[in-house]
């Protein structure tokens, strides 16, 4: 992305050589991890599970049903508060992301995503939470 905006830049003429030709990407030691999504079948039986348990039983079961039903990550769902939920407007705000530093310290990332309710979820969510 950087580099085409370089090429761009020369192609506009705001610069006459592209520092960012000769820079090679570093490349991950990490080995790529398998996930395996769950089917629709698991996700209905876990669901059906969750909303039979409850809240002081299942410590996670409103983070677990906001990653299914709104599709976000772990860390998304765990930097959620209440002034991220707009029933009226059935708008969920992500506006954070939860990540360690280096040094294994969390901190909180902005970000800003908008995700229209689906369905009924998030009010049943809420609801599970105050029951």
């Amino acid at each position: 992305m950087i580099g085409s905006s370089f090429r761009s830049a020369i192609d506009r003429g705001y610069l006459m050589r592209n520092s960012m030709a000769n820079v090679l990407k570093p490349k991950s030691n990490k080995q790529d991890k398998k996930v395996r999504a769950l089917t629709v079948e698991e996700q209905q039986l876990f669901t059906d599970y969750l909303f039979k348990k409850d809240i002081s039983n299942c410590k996670y079961k409103n983070v677990y049903l906001i990653q299914m039903f709104m599709g976000l990550r772990v860390s998304e769902a765990l930097a959620l508060t209440t002034h991220d939920i707009d029933l009226a407007g059935k708008k969920l705000n992500v506006r954070r992301t939860l990540t360690k530093d280096e040094l294994g310290i969390l901190k909180w990332e902005k970000q800003q995503r908008l995700m229209l309710e689906k369905e009924r979820y998030l009010y049943q969510i809420i609801l599970c939470r105050q029951l």
